[in-house]
């Protein structure tokens, strides 16, 4: 399975089965921003870290090594693999951040 089907899987499960609606809405934002011709904003990709970060610290508390990753991605990554951060940060944290019934 390629990198992009793996994160429209993970994408998918997140808006989905979000933790909360700050994730599920922002990860909707980003996944149809990243699908679109124009592709996604760092904004965007923000907003979605941002939803992530603050999911409460007992949740929260399994994503943040994937955090810490996603930091270090960002920081040695030129502005065109920016979005690659965000997908790998998707895919490595999904079942992590959502909830199933």
């Amino acid at each position: 399975m390629s990198q992009n089907e793996q994160a429209q899987e993970a994408f998918d499960k997140i808006i989905n089965h979000g933790r909360t609606a700050e994730i599920r809405n922002t990860a909707n934002a980003y996944w149809k921003a990243c699908s679109s011709d124009t592709g996604a904003t760092e904004e965007q990709g923000l907003n979605f870290e941002k939803a992530i970060q603050n999911i409460p610290l007992d949740y929260r508390q399994p994503t943040v090594k994937f955090l810490e990753d996603l930091h270090s991605c960002k920081a040695s990554c030129g502005e065109d693999e920016l979005n690659q951060c965000y997908l790998k940060f998707a895919i490595a944290i999904v079942d992590r951040i959502i909830k199933l019934s």
